[in-house]
């Protein structure tokens, strides 16, 4: 949405005032957060799920996943907040079409070192996780004599693990690609467009690699194709009577 919304800044070149830019900027930067805290939950639950609760037998699994929940919309709201300080507003900017923070403040630099280390090195944690059930699964097969680990399980692996590590290569251009200070149009929109493709990796993959996913959105198309059909017959059948 906030991407959309900054293609049409870009288009008629004009900028609304800063406080509902800051706003649009702070829910940016609530969604890629929590959905860092949201990938690591996940990733345990299917850890946990694929060893059968192997580890850690003493932790209540639906209290701890509750909680999990509770606690990933708790971290929307305070880095929602967070985001709305002007010290660490998070604003779309003309001349480099791209988002950044305040470039007349330096505050922003704490809230960045947080948001960078802490991306990374979550999200290095769930990859190795990943790795980890995508091992398992593929010795499971080997060893399944009635084969119910097919191929569809390694592919439910594919949309969370290519997300995981495009925004990786994201956080890691930002932190070394990236100059403090730069001034570089083209690099900005580079990492702009890698960071609108991060934020729909997910789905674009899903509907790439899922059967189940494909199937469902050909029905959504088939149906409301359907009733658009049906529609114009009826006005039409209307219009003549």
């Amino acid at each position: 949405m906030n991407h959309f919304v900054s293609s049409i800044y870009t288009i008629f070149y004009v900028l609304p005032p800063k406080i509902i830019l800051r706003i649009f900027g702070s829910f940016l930067q609530c969604g890629y957060l929590t959905s860092v805290i949201c990938a690591l939950l996940l990733t345990l639950n299917r850890f946990d799920s694929i060893y059968h609760h192997k580890y850690f037998k003493f932790i209540d699994r639906d209290k701890f996943f509750k909680y999990g929940i509770f606690f990933c919309y708790l971290y929307g709201i305070v880095v929602l907040c967070i985001y709305n300080v002007p010290d660490f507003g998070y604003y779309f900017y003309l001349q480099t079409l791209s988002f950044q923070y305040d470039t007349d403040q330096d505050r922003w630099r704490y809230i960045w070192e947080y948001e960078n280390k802490s991306a990374f090195v979550i999200l290095t944690f769930c990859l190795f996780i990943y790795i980890n059930i995508f091992l398992k699964v593929l010795f499971l097969r080997k060893q399944s004599l009635t084969e119910s680990y097919k191929f569809s399980d390694i592919k439910l692996l594919i949309p969370p693990l290519f997300e995981i590590l495009l925004t990786l290569s994201l956080e890691t251009l930002w932190e070394y690609w990236l100059e403090p200070n730069s001034t570089s149009t083209y690099k900005f929109v580079i990492l702009n467009y890698l960071f609108i493709i991060v934020s729909g990796t997910n789905t674009i993959s899903s509907v790439l690699v899922i059967k189940e996913v494909q199937n469902t959105a050909t029905y959504i198309l088939k149906y409301k194709s359907k009733q658009s059909i049906t529609r114009i017959i009826s006005i039409a059948y209307a219009k003549k009577l």
